[in-house]
């Protein structure tokens, strides 16, 4: 029996395979590159959102602290002109008997703050309570 013979090109598949390894590390080192530029970029990109946040609410704050503190003619019209009610309201309010709930306790009336609907002059300011 006689050996069949055995290809010879082994010297050319390393060859192959080493150039191969070659590309495939030069690609992987490519990537890599690339994946680490990303990075940098969406580290900034967190930092100036993070940044763009804090301004916001800064920002947010004054507005809110100025609409706070600047109140306008009408409202200060409003403040002007007093609770609206009289003295003899408040007496008959205070001989009043106190009103009972369902279960016999007490309570008070549930009126608003200051009635609107007894003062026409009050009537317009309502949307400010």
């Amino acid at each position: 029996m006689s050996a069949s013979p055995q290809p010879t090109s082994e010297p050319d598949s390393d060859s192959v395979l080493v150039e191969l390894i070659a590309q495939l590390r030069t690609q992987l080192d490519e990537r890599t590159r690339q994946v680490a530029e990303q990075q940098k970029q969406l580290t900034s990109q967190r930092g100036e959102l993070e940044y763009a946040q804090l301004k916001i609410r800064v920002l947010e704050e004054r507005l809110r602290k100025q609409r706070s503190e600047t109140l306008s003619d009408l409202q200060r019209e409003f403040l002007d002109l007093g609770p609206g009610v009289s003295s003899e309201e408040v007496d008959a309010e205070s001989q009043r008997e106190p009103l009972l709930k369902e279960n016999g306790a007490e309570t008070s009336a549930q009126q608003p703050r200051w009635p609107f609907s007894r003062s026409p002059r009050l009537q317009r300011f309502q949307h400010l309570a």
